[in-house]
């Protein structure tokens, strides 16, 4: 597949899809820098020399490839998995983008440059989640290397430089932290354009809006179980948004959202929000089961270079894991068999039905032992179809 991808084009020795397939196993394979990888490759043969990698890091041109590559490769992964949608159950999303956006931030790389206060500075990404599909997405690097940029200001930026190149889709939502709240821009992007993103987030406790009346809703309906109140609210600097209070029926927690968007059914938008720690789990996986905790490289451009790299690791292995579904019948039985012990004990303690649980059935993480088995499959001289058992085993049980 890479190969359709690339250029034959060669920079220092290295051709394209050589660098590719390095990068990726280096996202893959748990190395603790650099030179830990460059001294794998040589013991196993395949020596590559120190300068050539990083300086391929740092090449624009480079960078242009692996972002082909990753966007590419997240339009064919959502093709093939055109029957997935783990947002099937509620009807008014069928036609709608659904974003969870967030920042990540990895460790500064060695000799990284100091801000002024004479500090290292962590690596900052933005990232979205597609809450249909479960494939990430590179939104922008906004620090590291001694700068320092807040996420709402970058991700501002990155987002209208997102929706000027592609034009307005219908209506995607987007569902963010309270650290997001920008009354004024969201207001600007709907003044723009009838299919203008709308927002979910949560209302922050110093908010003091104006309370403009509540909105009737159908309190029978399973997908509002738990909304408290549905009101139309205002604030100085924005137009009207819609505030939803809910208790979680099952701990009584209550949590206040606010949207920007008036079509949706309350209970909708604390589902969607709820389901926004599908990115949170993907950080971790990122961080505890891929081990990228660190920055490869210094500079702007090898920071956005070990993002889409970080990305197109996540889609390709969320693929395989479909794959593996879809055509093998082998999936993370252990992960099913822990949702239906959860699911046993709220029917006995009657908890209600909710939609929600249904979407985290569906809504499966990649497992240690699964990103263990294709680590080591990747070394060995294998046939596809004889890993099926070795996968089958791994998904089947805890170790």
């Amino acid at each position: 597949m890479l190969k359709d991808y690339c250029r034959e084009e060669k920079t220092g020795g290295l051709s394209d899809e050589h660098f590719l397939l390095v990068g990726l196993e280096r996202c893959i394979g748990h190395y603790d820098s650099g030179r830990d990888l460059l001294q794998k490759l040589s013991d196993n043969g395949e020596a590559l020399a120190r300068a050539t990698f990083f300086d391929a890091l740092k090449q624009p041109r480079r960078l242009a490839v692996i972002k082909e590559v990753t966007e590419r490769t997240a339009i064919n992964a959502a093709k093939k998995m055109a029957e997935v949608d783990w947002l099937r159950s509620i009807p008014e999303l069928e036609d709608r983008q659904v974003w969870a956006i967030d920042g990540h931030q990895i460790e500064h790389a060695c000799h990284a440059l100091l801000d002024k206060g004479g500090k290292r500075v962590p690596v900052g990404c933005l990232y979205a989640f597609d809450l249909h599909k479960g494939l990430l997405h590179p939104l922008c690097t906004h620090q590291g290397n001694g700068k320092r940029t807040a996420e709402v200001k970058a991700f501002r930026k990155a987002f209208s430089a997102q929706l000027a190149r592609k034009g307005f889709p219908v209506r995607p939502i987007v569902v963010v932290d309270m650290a997001f709240i920008d009354g004024a821009y969201w207001s600007n992007l709907r003044l723009q354009s009838p299919n203008a993103p709308v927002i979910i987030t949560r209302q922050k406790e110093n908010m003091n809006p104006e309370n403009y009346g509540s909105i009737p809703f159908d309190r029978l309906d399973p997908v509002n179980v738990g909304v408290v109140s549905y009101e139309m609210v205002g604030f100085n600097n924005c137009l009207q948004m819609y505030r939803i209070t809910y208790k979680d029926p099952e701990n009584s927690a209550e949590f206040v959202f606010l949207t920007s968007d008036s079509t949706l059914r309350p209970g909708v938008v604390a589902l969607l929000y709820r389901l926004r720690w599908k990115i949170e789990k993907t950080y971790n996986t990122c961080k505890s089961k891929l081990h990228l905790t660190k920055a490869w490289a210094n500079g702007d451009i090898a920071q956005q270079m070990q993002a889409q790299f970080t990305v197109l690791t996540h889609n390709l292995l969320t693929l395989l894991q479909y794959k593996l579904d879809r055509d093998q019948k082998i999936t993370e039985r252990k992960l099913v068999k822990k949702h239906d012990v959860i699911e046993g004990k709220r029917r006995e303690n009657n908890a209600p039905d909710h939609p929600f649980h249904l979407i985290a059935r569906l809504a499966l993480q990649l497992s240690s032992q699964f990103i263990r088995l294709v680590r080591t499959l990747l070394h060995q001289t294998i046939a596809w179809r004889d890993t099926f058992p070795h996968f089958d085993e791994r998904m089947k049980k805890y170790l």
